[in-house]
Formats: C-alpha cells, sequence, structure tokens
C-alpha cells in the first residue's frame, strides 16, 4: 500500500471561509497555466475552474471554446469541516483516487487545513510516481490557495 500524501496548511480565516475559498473561489487562486488538463496538454490555460461543493458536484476546468473536462466529483461536502471528493485529473473516472479536506478552528493561527490524498493503488505501475508528484504539487496548490487567495480577498 503507498502511503497517502498528507498536508497542513493554516488559512488567516475562520473554517467557513477557508471552505469557500477553496470551492467557491477556486478559478481565483487555481494555477491553472501549471495544473491544468489544457496546461499539460497544449501549454495553455482553462478559462475556468469550477468546484460545484456538495454531493455529486462536479469539479471540472471550462477551455476557451466552452468544452469542459472533470477532474473529480464530490462525495461529501460539509461547510466550514470537510470536503470530499474523487480526484482523476487527466484520467478516466474509475481510476480516480480521493482527497480529503478537514477544516478545523486553529483559535488566533486561523484554520487549520488538513488534507490527505489517497488511494494511489489504482494507478497500477505509475502508482509511486504518481503519488510522489502530488506530494509536491499539493505543496504548491495549498500556498497558492491559503497564501494569495486570502491576500487577494482582503487586501
Amino acid at each position: 500500500m503507498i502511503e497517502p500524501v498528507k498536508k497542513t496548511v493554516f488559512a488567516a480565516c475562520g473554517p467557513h471561509e477557508a471552505f469557500d475559498i477553496f470551492t467557491a473561489r477556486i478559478d481565483a487562486w487555481w494555477p491553472k497555466h501549471s495544473h491544468s488538463i489544457v496546461a499539460s496538454r497544449s501549454g495553455g490555460a482553462p478559462r475556468s475552474v469550477v468546484f460545484e461543493a456538495r454531493p455529486g458536484g462536479r469539479i471540472y476546468e471550462v477551455c476557451e471554446d466552452g468544452t469542459t473536462h472533470d477532474w473529480g466529483q464530490v462525495i461529501e461536502a460539509e461547510r466550514g469541516r470537510k470536503l470530499l471528493f474523487s480526484w482523476h485529473v487527466g484520467r478516466p473516472a474509475d481510476e480516480a483516487s480521493e482527497v480529503e479536506i478537514r477544516f478545523e478552528d486553529a483559535g488566533d493561527k486561523g484554520t487549520r487545513v488538513s488534507l490527505e490524498h489517497r488511494n494511489w493503488d489504482r494507478f497500477g505501475a505509475e502508482a509511486q510516481a504518481t503519488r510522489d508528484g502530488y506530494d509536491s504539487g499539493w505543496d504548491f496548490v495549498l500556498g497558492e490557495c491559503y497564501l494569495s487567495a486570502t491576500v487577494r480577498e482582503t487586501a
């Protein structure tokens, strides 16, 4: 079994806002030029990224021509507490890994945002390399989310 990727960051806001930044404001902070299907295929960027924060909701990118590419599907969404979603960027949905994010009040530190990305064994021979790529990738993405997005929203 391949170990999950685990990350923790602190957001300088409350749990509800931290949840909303990750979901409703994803298009404002997601690094589309480097972390999208369009970027991996053509070096461009999608027009937008959408996170429908409800069970059954989609996570997807929208191309300039209006076509969409699914990234995952929401399994659980409890505003200000928890997100659980499948994650299959650039892969068929039946090869999805799973991401769980918890939002916990951390007093003066704001909100503790804990991410666990798991189920790597579904990727076969490339599982370890894929997991290792996401290990550094989530550092970058969470930094974009809670460092630049929070600053942008309060500036």
